[in-house]
């Protein structure tokens, strides 16, 4: 099962207070291993047979969200699934604020 949040919060972003939108996807899956949390986000990096996968959908999310001065980190738990946090500053980005 994938679960999908978001939620808005204060920031500082080179000291200039701004609002953050902290979106976090999470499963329920196998998770990933120690040794494969440090290179997830490398380009081709993949876990899946030859010719199944490249290895680019973290790498390539993970270039357009710092290229939106964001963030984005994944959080492990092997037995229990990964999350996955992305974070992106929302000045400038042509977003308004509402209340809902």
């Amino acid at each position: 099962m994938v679960t999908v949040s978001t939620r808005l919060a204060p920031g500082s972003n080179d000291n200039t207070a701004e609002s953050l939108l902290h979106v976090r996807i999470s499963d329920n899956g196998t998770g990933l291993a120690k040794k494969d949390q440090s290179v997830v986000f490398d380009p081709f990096f993949t876990t899946k047979e030859p010719g199944k996968g490249t290895g680019l959908g973290l790498s390539v999310s993970y270039a357009i969200v710092k290229g939106l001065k964001g963030g984005m980190t994944i959080e492990n738990n092997e037995a229990e699934g990964a999350v996955v946090e992305i974070c992106l500053p929302l000045a400038g980005c042509g977003v308004v604020e509402q209340a809902v």
